[in-house]
Formats: C-alpha cells, structure tokens, sequence
C-alpha cells in the first residue's frame, strides 16, 4: 500500500506524537476536488461522521451497557467523514486519544491495502464464538457491503499488529483529542479498597449524588475535561468521592467512544 512502509513511519509517528496539543477543533476539511477524484473510482463510503468505515478493537471483556464498557475508545476507528481515531498506551492505566482527518487518496489506499494485502475478506466470523470473551474484531464497510471478523476466524498475531499499525499511521499530523462535551453517566459504587478513589473536587459543578442512577446528561466545560483525563488515567474500578459517598463514573463521547448517544441539538 503506497505511503504505508511501517517500519520508517513508526519512528515519524513517534516523533509526531510528541508534539501533539489538545484541541477541540476539528482538522481542516478535505477539499471537495479529493472527493470527486475518488468517487469516480471503485472504492466508496458512506460519507457520514457517524459512518464507520473501518475499526480495529479489542472488546468483549466488558458489556457496552457498564460503566467501564461505556467508557471505552476503540484502538483505531475511520469514519464516513476521513476521521481516523485512535488510542496511543503511554503507559498502565495511561492512554490518549489522538485524531484527524485524512484525505480521501489515503483512506482509499489503506482499504484497497486490507483488501489486497491482509486479504481482509478471506476472513470470516464463525458463527459459533466464545460470547463474552476477550478478542480481536475488524469491521470494514465499502460500497455498501459490511464486513466483519474477528480473532476466532484464524489470523495471527502479527496480521493484527500489521493492520493495527498501519489504521495508526495514516495521519501525518494528529491532534490530542479534547472533549468540550460528553454524555456522563453516574452510578452509586460500594467502597473498594482494592479500586483507587479520590474526592470529587468540583461538586459545585457536577453533583454526582444528583446525577446517581439518572439518565446520562449532556455536561461540558472545565469538569468534562476533568473527568475525561481521569478516565483516561485511571484503572478502569476507579471510584469518585463526594460526601463520604463512592460512585463510579463514564463519559460517552459521539464519534470518538465505542457507544453513544448522538450530541444534543
């Protein structure tokens, strides 16, 4: 696949992520003249930003329906609009969400790529897997046809790092994602002297005994940057503190978390 020579990108990747800002602006738009080029070829997609195109992942060790599984960002989703999203591990219990926005030549280079070379399409779910276990998945949704697979369905480990690596690599300049609003949900939690807690610092703000076992709630501002880094760099049993109460907490972003409501109009 043109321009996706893994072993030279991954020393440019690293290099580019060090320079990453948090943002909450979007990249710039792709110029409509990409567009046209590339509708006029075989490869098409839904050009939605609900739209996925592709995602790579490793799910299933927790229902979408908790707290921890609502929190969840794919390793590398690409959607109907260019975007591509992805987690960077910096470390345990530290990640960051890292974005942006590619051309319409490289998204379509990328999927020709898993079509020729990984041979995406030779690779079926079995209709019989392991329900709730923890495995590889790839979804990739081209001219109307969508496609998924997942780790039972007999690839290796280095086609899955292979694939994962080159989802990563196709941004030339990513940005550190931001939220400036995110859907939170509250649930009361029993004290956990295993789970690492810490008082709630902004009650003023956000009331988690208000927000306990109510609807999730569309928040913005200083406290959902807050909870986002704590989400981000915190073991997943991490609990809050406010009035001697525990609660446990996520935040569901649109586009960027694995499930959400879509963003208030």
């Amino acid at each position: 696949m043109r321009r996706l020579t893994i072993p030279i990108l991954i020393l440019c990747g690293t290099l580019i992520l060090t320079a990453c800002q948090p943002s909450t602006q979007p990249p710039t738009p792709i110029p409509m003249s990409a567009a046209v080029a590339i509708d006029n070829t075989v490869i098409r997609w839904v050009r939605s930003p609900e739209e996925i195109v592709f995602r790579i992942d490793v799910s299933g060790g927790a229902s979408d329906s908790t707290i921890i599984g609502k929190r969840e960002v794919p390793l590398c989703t690409i959607y109907g609009d260019n975007r591509v999203v992805w987690v960077n591990e910096l470390g345990a219990f530290n990640v960051e969400v890292l974005y942006d926005r590619i051309s319409d030549e490289f998204l379509a280079d990328f999927l020709v790529w898993m079509t020729v070379n990984q041979r995406v399409y030779t690779y079926q779910t079995p209709e019989e897997s392991e329900d709730g276990a923890v495995i590889e998945s790839v979804v990739i949704n081209v001219n109307g046809i969508r496609h998924e697979a997942n780790g039972f369905s007999g690839w290796d480990d280095e086609w899955f790092t292979s694939t994962l690596a080159a989802c990563r690599l196709l941004s030339n300049s990513p940005v550190l994602f931001a939220p400036d609003g995110a859907w939170l949900t509250v649930e009361p939690a029993v004290s956990d002297r295993q789970a690492p807690s810490m008082q709630w610092d902004m009650p003023d703000v956000i009331d988690l005994s208000a927000r306990a076992n109510a609807e999730p709630v569309w928040i913005t501002g200083a406290a959902v940057l807050r909870l986002w880094r704590l989400q981000l760099t915190q073991p997943s049993r991490f609990q809050l503190v406010q009035d001697s109460e525990n609660y446990a907490i996520a935040l569901q972003v649109p586009g960027i978390t694995r499930t959400s409501p879509p963003a208030p109009r």
